[in-house]
């Protein structure tokens, strides 16, 4: 029976500490071979720097909101909650937030 066991290690640092443990597991039976690679992963990882960071809480909009319905602004509100693809303030996107703040502005909202 042969079993094959396939791991790819983005860490080459412990590599030597996988041969040695597998080596001391069963020094007789285990038939290691390393592929050293090293991998570009830079590219994969998401670039946040250009992410601006909310300049209102959802307590703040959950509070305009509740104003804007108080003036009867309800159904304009369901249809900016619609446009952003959510049912409830709560369901924004950290992203999302200014735009829709901004949104609510042009209704009436003072933030």
């Amino acid at each position: 029976m042969l079993l094959e066991i396939r791991v790819i290690v983005e860490a080459p640092q412990i590599v030597n500490a996988i041969n040695n443990l597998a080596k001391a597991i069963n020094k007789d039976k285990v038939n290691i071979d390393v592929v050293s690679e090293i991998i570009d992963t830079s590219s994969s990882v998401e670039d946040t720097s250009n992410v601006k960071m909310p300049k209102y809480t959802v307590n703040q909009i959950m509070e305009e909101g509740a104003k804007l319905m108080d003036d009867g602004k309800a159904n304009e509100l369901i249809q900016l909650l619609k446009s952003f693809g959510i049912q409830a303030v709560v369901n924004l996107k950290p992203e999302q937030i200014n735009t829709f703040a901004e949104e609510m502005k042009k209704l009436g909202a003072k933030l």
